[in-house]
């Protein structure tokens, strides 16, 4: 249940919300801006630490040496070869000896794939066999790799602005601008 004292809370809090905001609605303000002439400028310096980098060209380079396969891993691929030509051949010859009719035009179809298969079969098997140790190469390369070595450093003054000085109100100030400025722009704002 909500308490007397937190809706009359709730309804202040609402009431001065309206009040500043009709308030800053109808509130003025004047703003004026004058130029004040500048009694002097004062360059503002920054010291900065700067490195030349030094490269020597003789450590440009490295070689590395890659491992690669004397041999295409021709197990995962399907090449169709001259070995596989004569062995789809020789099984079409062997299935056209064996049957009759539609039985001989099957015992060529199922010749053939055998025939090939097991050709294909032999060429892998044979390439898988005849490499152990030297199925790889290795290449020799080289990247570029640059050794930078920073081997000069100094430090340099850097002009960053001017302090342009000037008295407004009997105070004296002073207004940061990239170029040193005979005159400021001093803005005044009066509100009421």
């Amino acid at each position: 249940m909500i308490k007397r004292d937190e809706i009359l809370t709730t309804g202040k809090k609402i009431i001065l919300g309206v009040l500043f905001l009709a308030g800053s609605v109808f509130a003025q303000e004047e703003v004026h801006y004058e130029y004040i002439n500048v009694t002097h400028s004062k360059p503002v310096y920054e010291e900065i630490e700067v490195v030349k980098p030094h490269r020597h060209t003789s450590d440009c380079f490295e070689e590395y040496h890659v491992q690669k396969p004397r041999y295409n891993n021709r197990s995962s691929e399907n090449n169709i070869g001259m070995d596989t030509i004569i062995g789809v051949a020789s099984g079409v010859i062997i299935g056209n000896q064996i049957g009759k009719g539609n039985g001989r035009t099957a015992a060529k179809v199922i010749g053939g794939i055998l025939g090939g298969t097991v050709a294909n079969k032999m060429r892998n098997y044979k390439h898988v066999d005849d490499s152990y140790d030297d199925d790889y190469y290795y290449e020799t390369k080289k990247r570029k790799v640059c050794n930078i070595r920073h081997s000069t450093t100094h430090t340099k003054r850097v002009l960053k602005g001017y302090k342009n000085y000037f008295v407004y109100n009997g105070k004296r100030l002073h207004k940061f601008t990239k170029r040193p400025k005979e005159q400021v722009r001093v803005t005044t704002t009066i509100s009421f």
